[in-house]
Parts: structure tokens; C-alpha cells; sequence
């Protein structure tokens, strides 16, 4: 039988000596520690002989991810949008902290569009409410943005139960509707140039890359 090494942070304050895995522990394991005689404290002091010892970790209970709201992968969403994500069990608050849970925005790159901007950080607020863990943004979102919502490993259940696998949803955010654009020339106006250009001028800036030959149509009717 292979004897395989835990990883992990080694920490020592005043007398006490902590480490902490890179990983949870395997479950339903025995588990060796060993502290050798090269051990020294800060006056020199010495073991004159290894200590060992074992434990068994008891059986890992996973929580499970149920869903999303809204759904992941939606579209047109509302730019004051929260996120949240429910599991099977209720979620230790405690947990919810720092770089446990992570919300970050990028640009939308659809098809016609340039390179997405890098990631960066939302600001916001982290709720729990029983099983359901929810993203309220500080601020409301750029618009046809990706806001990606992650929960790490770190987040456990209220019962101990923990997350085997990071988990995230994303969304894509819309924003108000805009107002109908002044057209030139006006809607149903007669003896045009047949050399004009047709014009649509909005109270907005337009996103230069929504503007494609399926969002400005121009027909006409040869009569047969």
C-alpha cells in the first residue's frame, strides 16, 4: 500500500503548530501525522523522540447544486439583476466570505463583436438565506455585460457538508428600453433622391456591434 503526502500550510504561534491542507481530507481515511525530533523550541528545547499519530476522517456529505436564479446561461436580463445560487442544505454564513464567493463582468463577445475586456471585480453584497446564496451588486450593471457569479470549495454547510466542486452561473444583462429613433427621411415621405441615405438618429449611443444587416432591414416591394 502507497503512502501518499497531504499537502498544505505549516503555521506556528507561540506553541502551537497548525497545519492546514491544500485540500479536505479524504473521507473515511486514516490519516498519519508525524512530528519529528528535529522539532526545536525557541530556546532550543528538544524531542528526544518522533511522535505519531492517526485519525480517521469521518464520511464527506456533499452539497449538491440544485439552481439558479436566473437561470444559467439567461439572457436579457435586468442590469439591477441579483444572482443566487440554491444548494440541498442550508449554508453556514460564516463561510460566505472573502475569496469563497467571487462575482466578476466582462464584455459580451458575441460573434461580431471586438475581444471581451478582462474580468474584474463586482462590488456587492453576499446574503444567505437558508440553502439559497445571493449576489446583490452595489451598483446596477453595464449593459450586454457577463456577470459571472463563483462559489468556491470553501463554502461548507450548516451541518458541515461540503462543496466537492467549485460551482457558477452566468447571465447577460440588458439594459432599458431605449425610445424609437428620429428617422430620415420622415416615415412616409415622397419624391426622395433614389440616391439618399436612410438615417436613424437615438436619444442613446448605439453599440457599434449590434448594428448588422439583421437589426437594420431595408425592402422594397418591385410590385409583383
Amino acid at each position: 500500500m502507497a503512502t501518499i503526502p497531504i499537502t498544505g500550510n505549516l503555521e506556528t504561534v507561540g506553541g502551537v503548530v497548525t497545519f492546514t491542507p491544500t485540500n479536505i481530507l479524504p473521507s473515511e481515511t486514516l490519516i498519519s501525522c508525524e512530528i519529528t525530533t528535529g522539532m526545536r523550541g525557541t530556546e532550543n528545547e528538544r524531542m528526544t523522540e518522533a511522535l505519531s499519530f492517526s485519525f480517521t476522517t469521518a464520511e464527506t456529505v456533499e452539497l449538491e447544486h440544485i439552481s439558479n436564479s436566473p437561470e444559467n446561461g439567461a439572457f436579457c436580463c435586468p442590469v439591477d439583476s441579483t444572482i443566487s445560487m440554491t444548494f440541498d442544505a442550508d449554508i453556514d454564513p460564516d463561510t460566505v466570505i472573502g475569496e469563497e464567493t467571487v462575482m466578476a463582468i466582462g464584455w459580451y463577445a458575441s460573434e461580431t463583436n471586438e475581444e471581451p475586456v478582462p474580468y474584474v471585480t463586482v462590488d456587492g453584497d453576499w446574503t444567505v438565506d437558508d440553502a439559497t446564496i445571493t449576489f446583490t451588486p452595489t451598483d446596477d450593471l453595464p449593459n450586454a455585460y457577463v456577470l459571472v457569479g463563483v462559489v468556491s470549495t470553501g463554502i461548507r454547510g450548516l451541518l458541515g457538508e461540503l462543496l466537492v466542486e467549485e460551482t457558477a452561473t452566468m447571465i447577460i444583462t440588458i439594459g432599458e428600453e431605449m425610445d424609437d429613433p428620429a428617422m430620415l427621411p420622415v416615415h412616409q415621405a415622397i419624391n426622395i433622391a433614389v440616391d439618399t441615405t436612410i438615417t436613424a438618429t437615438f436619444d442613446t449611443d448605439i453599440m457599434g456591434n449590434s448594428v448588422i444587416s439583421n437589426t437594420f432591414i431595408v425592402t422594397y416591394d418591385d410590385g409583383l
